[in-house]
């Protein structure tokens, strides 16, 4: 498990250093917490409670103003959803809420999440390949959907594409006997009414020689693209493409490209009865179907004025690049083109810029359909973009295509976990609070903390809370407000690595070792009802910071 981070908190927070840190809080069934167990036997210095009836609520309300646009919703729960636990979170909203899409940052992140969320849920990468072309099997073998946004991912993906397929064939050559011999062995696995070489059926066999013709059609393509992208002159990024194409055994691009040779139909039949083994008998870890059949599914990042990545609308290499990686995907390819998505800088329906976005983002769509590409899902908005009222982004120009079930989504982490406070519909989810471990006095004129930041100005009562930076807590965080059983209080000195301190004078003989300090979150009172009187919204502005 990951150490306790606050959702995307307030800056300056450091990494927890290892020790016993804020345990997994399970005594409400409405509740998860995503930190670290104590040691056996040491109670919780700290916890961070998730309500699950919040987030719950949260969606309902997204997914409501995402309907009356004709959308789904994608929800993203990168960096361990804000904070929230992205395994839990996820879970829950699959199995109680209904999603089927979600959004992380990075690979490693949508295998971590595919753990706990089967396909055929959507997984979607939102940044670019990284490890290229290694990445590439790795998205293809857990079945998470990729995005692609510029002239490196184009020319690795369009050279691992060609290189597939004669990986394939080395494996054969360098299996062949052993495959033939097995085959002979366990007769039982064989079709007895096939009458084809190697007793592979007709029709397996045609489709594998039709593969083979159009793996080495695909290679022509590719070095034509880069050459003609290579030459040309505007409207080529500056970083063109360039050959990445692999050679034999090879996944680093050291080796020298490799041609495909087709070698007879005695040697089609071999490869098309060894896949058919493999076929009967595997099973992907992921679930996501037998290794033939899966593919990536991609999106095209469109950089309308975002300026992180993406393909440029005026630019025909957008276009081409596009329509090439479409075509390889339409052939046969494991690639299938899924859909064009944009980020907005802004979400104001006031903002010339927003709307200057979106046209853009629509006349790169209209090229791609007017070139006969299915577009099949669109995504624009976040969760500001979406719950401003004025904003209708989704209309039936954008999502209607001829003979295509074009599908809207939105994506939206923020507003799941209530952190746009700005509309008052939604719900806080998180909580965080940690134990009282000491209670002491102190005269007037004593110091707390590191560099005797605050000096008592009166004989005090100081409180010792378990928690500090290494947990997550600013450091500047200090001066600001906790609630102890129901009562406000301020922290005096700095914040230490695994320690705060409070000052409690006004409620001397109530506060006591053991007693919960709560930093920030929505507490249930005793009749049950929820109070939140530290809000997350004003320690992020105290810190000149965003809730995420």
């Amino acid at each position: 498990m990951s150490p306790l981070t606050p959702p995307t908190p307030p800056s300056g927070a450091l990494p927890n250093a290892g020790r016993s840190s804020p345990s997994l809080d399970t005594t409400d069934i409405s509740t998860i917490a995503s930190s670290l167990a104590p040691k056996v036997g040491e109670p919780p210095r700290a916890t961070h409670k998730i309500s699950l009836h919040s987030i719950r609520s949260n969606y309902r309300v997204i997914e409501r103003r995402a309907g009356s646009q004709k959308c789904s919703v994608m929800a993203v729960v990168k960096a361990d959803a804000y904070g929230h636990g992205a395994q839990e979170t996820a879970s829950y909203l699959w199995k109680e809420c209904g999603c089927e899409a979600f959004c992380v940052a990075t690979l490693d992140e949508a295998i971590h999440l595919r753990e706990k969320v089967p396909y055929p849920v959507r997984i979607l990468v939102l940044g670019a390949p990284v490890d290229l072309p290694a990445d590439f099997d790795r998205y293809l073998h857990w079945q998470v959907e990729m995005m692609v946004s510029g002239p490196e991912v184009v020319s690795a993906l369009m050279a691992w594409c060609a290189d597939i397929k004669t990986r394939r064939e080395m494996m054969v050559q360098n299996s062949a006997k052993e495959a033939m011999d097995k085959a002979a062995l366990e007769t039982s696995g064989v079709s007895k009414s096939s009458k084809t070489l190697g007793n592979v059926e007709g029709e397996s066999l045609a489709r594998e020689i039709r593969e083979i013709m159009i793996h080495k059609k695909k290679e022509a393509q590719v070095q034509a693209f880069i050459e003609s992208s290579n030459n040309s002159g505007s409207g080529t990024p500056s970083g063109r493409i360039s050959p990445q194409t692999t050679g034999q055994g090879d996944r680093n691009g050291s080796a020298q490209p490799t041609t495909t040779q087709f070698q007879g139909i005695a040697h089609a039949a071999s490869i098309s009865r060894l896949k058919s083994e493999r076929a009967a008998s595997g099973v992907s870890p992921c679930k996501g179907g037998k290794d033939g059949e899966k593919k990536i599914r991609w999106h095209g990042m469109v950089d309308t004025g975002m300026g992180r990545m993406g393909f440029k609308p005026e630019e025909d290499w957008s276009v081409d690049a596009i329509k090439t990686l479409y075509r390889f995907g339409v052939e046969g390819s494991p690639i299938a083109f899924t859909g064009l998505c944009t980020h907005m800088a802004e979400a104001s329906s006031s903002s010339t810029f927003t709307i200057e976005q979106f046209a853009r983002f629509k006349i790169l769509l209209g090229r791609l359909r007017s070139a006969g590409l299915s577009v099949e899902t669109v995504h624009t908005d976040n969760s500001s973009a979406l719950l401003e009222t004025s904003l209708k982004h989704f209309d039936t120009a954008v999502l209607n295509q001829d003979n295509v079930d074009s599908r809207g989504y939105v994506r939206c982490g923020g507003a799941i976990y209530g952190q746009r406070p700005q509309f008052s519909e939604l719900l806080p989810c998180s909580t965080l609070s940690a134990s009282i471990r000491h209670v002491g006095r102190i005269a007037k004129g004593e110091s707390v903390g590191y560099d005797r930041t605050w000096v008592a100005t009166r004989d005090s009562i100081i409180a010792t809370v378990a928690i500090g930076f290494a947990d997550g807590v600013p450091r500047d965080l200090k001066g600001g407000d906790v609630e102890i059983n129901g009562e406000i209080y301020p922290m005096v000195g700095n914040v230490c690595m695994d320690m705060l301190m409070v000052d409690v004078t006004k409620g001397e003989g109530t506060v006591k070792v053991g007693d919960t300090c709560v930093l920030w979150g929505p507490v249930m009172d005793e009749l049950g009802g929820v109070d939140e009187q530290i809000k997350l919204k004003n320690i992020a502005s105290a810190l000149k910071t965003t809730q995420s």
